[in-house]
């Protein structure tokens, strides 16, 4: 991805108001944005394939 992602960790208990945000509601909660907004949201385990897809979607 030759540096053009970006990823955060978010404590949900302590960040309460960001997980709220992004409507996390379910541990773990990968979301994928560009400039535009989410392009995907993924709960639970994902299998590899599909968050590359995503990233590429994003336009990373």
């Amino acid at each position: 991805m030759d540096g053009s992602v970006e990823f955060e960790k978010i404590d949900v208990d302590e960040e309460q108001e960001i997980a709220n945000e992004y409507q996390v509601r379910s541990i773990p909660t990968l979301v994928v944005e560009n400039d535009d907004g989410v392009v995907e949201r993924f709960i639970g385990v994902t299998q590899r394939e599909e968050i590359e897809s995503a990233l590429e979607q994003a336009g990373a």
